[in-house]
């Protein structure tokens, strides 16, 4: 029996090193690129890490500032040491970050600065299955854009804050999650909802004093709002006709100006404005003829 057990570790350890000679235990061993720190051999520049890195890596960026605009064409993820210390800065142009890749993992980040017209964002999501969690998103166009067709993204715990139009804009994004996000300050909507985005989930998350609604829902079906907290917003929650079929649920108002602005049902407001349109016809005609 012992003559087995020998046997056996001796082929374990010559099948590791024939593994390691053909660079297999080296490329584990790599799978974590590091940025900034104290390490002669860290990048210094996070677009060249990501450049170096393959699918599946980690790049890990350690506190500082970057001033770069990123592009993430691979699934990876980018793990910032200290969100509140590790920053990257756009700039003012572009993007700062721009997910062009499905399953891509964003956390621990201040992301700010990015370009001041449309769809520039702090982060700009175009992409599927991706997770942007426990950020700081910051003084930039919008703080997050999420463009037809990407769908199926999380986006959970981030301090969204002072940007300049949404804290998060979605065009035709469908089967999202938003959850456990703090929204403030935004001087429009905190999170904005148009163009048939269907089908996401808006949960237990905090809208404090934005200018327009906390969460505004336009042109989008079947888009489920429940559990979250707004407070002090020019709208706390709009949404739009029956016939989208939002479900609202457990949400708490606090002064609110309105605290929920439904749109009129489509089809029984045109027919009142038709109706209204040949009364005034009828009536101006009838003038007339007399």
């Amino acid at each position: 029996m012992k003559q087995i057990n020998i046997f056996g570790i001796i082929v374990f350890i010559a099948l590791l090193i024939i593994f390691c000679n053909n660079g297999i235990c080296e490329e584990n061993l790599q799978t974590i690129i590091y940025v900034g720190g104290s390490e002669a051999e860290n990048y210094t520049n996070i677009q060249t890490a990501i450049n170096e890195a393959n699918s599946g890596y980690t790049v890990f960026v350690y506190s500082g500032t970057y001033n770069e605009s990123i592009v993430i064409d691979k699934s990876i993820e980018l793990v910032g040491q200290d969100k509140d210390i590790t920053i990257i800065d756009g700039g003012g142009e572009d993007y700062v970050l721009k997910l062009g890749a499905d399953n891509i993992k964003i956390t621990g980040f201040t992301l700010q600065n990015s370009g001041d017209i449309f769809p520039n964002a702090g982060i700009n999501v175009g992409t599927k299955g991706n997770i942007i969690k426990d950020n700081n998103l910051i003084n930039n166009y919008y703080g997050i854009v999420l463009l037809y067709p990407t769908s199926n993204n999380t986006i959970s715990k981030n301090f969204i804050s002072n940007n300049n139009q949404c804290g998060i804009y979605f065009s035709g994004a469908k089967h999202n999650i938003l959850k456990d996000n703090f929204v403030d300050t935004q001087p429009f909507n905190g999170f904005g909802l148009y163009d048939f985005s269907d089908y996401n989930i808006i949960k237990n998350n905090t809208m404090v004093n934005n200018k327009f609604c906390g969460i505004n829902i336009r042109d989008s079906y079947y888009n489920t709002v429940s559990g979250n907290i707004l407070i002090e917003n020019t709208i706390g929650l709009h949404i739009p006709p029956p016939e989208c079929k939002t479900t609202v649920s457990d949400n708490i108002f606090s002064d609110n100006k309105i605290i929920i602005d439904e749109e009129r049902d489509l089809i029984i407001y045109t027919q009142v404005t038709s109706v209204i349109l040949i009364l005034i016809g009828f009536l101006y005609l009838k003038k007339k003829i007399n």
